[in-house]
């Protein structure tokens, strides 16, 4: 990872089957969203505490994402960003 990047803790309240967070790609604000799905495949408990647990993992996956899809505002985690 070139430049800083980084993801905030899960927004709430989060209204459907997802969590809301913030990514900052370099100076680029995007937002950034992860499926119940894809919490529910990376650990028990509720959303919140799956994703704070696998908070480095979701970065990963959405660095990746991010780099793959460069001019998109909103990047979206499904379950498949974690297999």
């Amino acid at each position: 990872m070139d430049e800083p990047f980084d993801i905030s803790a899960p927004e709430t309240p989060t209204t459907g089957d997802f969590l809301s967070f913030r990514i900052l790609d370099g100076d680029r604000p995007r937002k950034g969203r992860i499926s119940g799905t894809a919490l529910a495949l990376l650990g028990n408990g509720t959303r919140e505490e799956a994703f704070l647990a696998n908070i480095d993992r979701i970065r990963a996956a959405a660095y990746r994402m991010c780099r793959a899809h460069p001019t998109v505002d909103v990047v979206t985690l499904g379950s498949d960003s974690f297999s």
